[in-house]
């Protein structure tokens, strides 16, 4: 084991080098996302300039080039560290004083960038010896995916969707680069942690086999996950991969423009949910499968539609004086609204939410009209 793997150390002005040159890279088919908070970032500098010890990293010589000598090294733990460093350094942040946590270092560097700081601490950083574990070329691959698994273990377990991410599976390439798509990033649909957790990638297939297969129970997400990175493993076992690319890439178009065009902050921030965002894209689905298209008018109805969403009491009915019309889009929304809160991945509730997404925005019955819709949300306001 020891003349596998080595201690050393290197400075940061080493480190930083060989990440700028491409000497020292992530390895993306098996790493978790590196989006460390900003306060993440700042407190590493605030160890650093305090001259404590920063955890181990680990590198990987993963391939030498026999031409040149070169030797790529692969950074197997410690990505996020290395990135808040080179970060720093590149000026992408400066250390902000309610980040820090040291009286002195407050004082002294608070506000801030590296750029900023007296020639002697520039020194101090770019001088700064990491403590490094160097795994050579006679390591495979897959003992490195594992060690990588075994080493995250320590910080928190990986979740299912992380431990799929060195799958080869084009299922897998397909949902990655769909949640790269502006749409998401345009509504804000995914957290800072969803994205760190690759809990971006997982909604991504759970939307791919929504245009796939329908509208299924996924009670359990991963069953039917687990089963589409198999059976879509290749472009043998899977012919439509283009046109499945440019199908949900319109459809996300079209979300784009009910978020873009609805005029309450409400609609902006039903669609935000990814229960309702599922729903919506479920609509969607079914028109672009019917021919229809997207019109004002339905964004109208959708926006009026949110609008007693979030004006919806669970009350009794008959409390606020309704009338027969009224009473039914009353239980309509009333279905929807419990269908959202609980047990929401079942087949039944995400049935409930299409169903009457659909018919409230494509049926022309009176209970479907803006005034019945206006006048219910009023009366529902207006309740003590």
């Amino acid at each position: 084991m020891n003349s596998i793997f080595k201690l050393n150390t290197h400075k940061i002005s080493e480190i930083a080098k060989d990440f700028r040159e491409k000497s020292l890279i992530v390895d993306h088919s098996y790493q978790r996302r590196s989006i460390w908070s900003e306060i993440d970032k700042i407190r590493l500098i605030e160890t650093i300039l305090l001259g404590y010890v920063v955890p181990s990293l680990y590198f990987w010589d993963a391939e030498t080039d026999p031409e040149t000598g070169t030797t790529i090294t692969h950074i197997v733990d410690g990505q996020q560290r290395i990135l808040a460093i080179t970060d720093f350094i590149n000026g992408k942040f400066k250390l902000s004083p309610k980040s820090l946590i040291t009286k002195k270092i407050k004082n002294d560097f608070g506000d801030l960038y590296f750029s900023d700081m007296p020639p002697e601490v520039k020194n101090k950083i770019w001088n700064y010896n990491l403590s490094i574990v160097q795994i050579d070329d006679r390591v495979d691959k897959q003992t490195i995916v594992e060690l990588f698994a075994r080493l995250n273990l320590t910080e928190f377990n990986l979740n299912d969707q992380e431990r799929r991410n060195s799958s080869t599976s084009l299922f897998h390439k397909f949902a990655t680069s769909l949640s790269e798509n502006e749409a998401f990033k345009t509504i804000s649909l995914f957290s800072t942690n969803d994205i760190r957790r690759m809990r971006d990638i997982e909604f991504c297939c759970i939307l791919i086999i929504l245009m796939k297969k329908g509208i299924i129970d996924q009670s359990n997400a991963n069953i039917s996950i687990n089963s589409a990175y198999d059976e879509y493993f290749d472009s043998k076992s899977y012919p439509d991969y283009e046109d499945d690319v440019i199908t949900i890439e319109n459809a996300l178009k079209k979300v784009l423009r009910f978020f873009n065009e609805v005029e309450d902050k409400q609609a902006k921030q039903f669609i935000k949910r990814k229960t309702q965002f599922y729903t919506l894209m479920s609509f969607i689905f079914y028109c672009m499968s019917h021919d229809f298209d997207v019109t004002e008018k339905m964004i109208k109805k959708f926006d009026v539609f949110t609008k007693i969403y979030a004006s919806f009491k669970n009350i009794e009915s008959q409390n606020l004086n309704l009338t027969q019309d009224e009473s039914n889009l009353y239980d309509i929304m009333k279905q929807y609204k419990q269908s959202s809160s609980e047990g929401v991945n079942k087949v039944k509730n995400r049935m409930i939410r299409f169903t009457s997404l659909k018919n409230y925005l494509l049926e022309d019955k009176k209970i479907y009209t803006a005034d019945i819709a206006f006048s219910l949300k009023n009366k529902l306001d207006s309740y003590n």
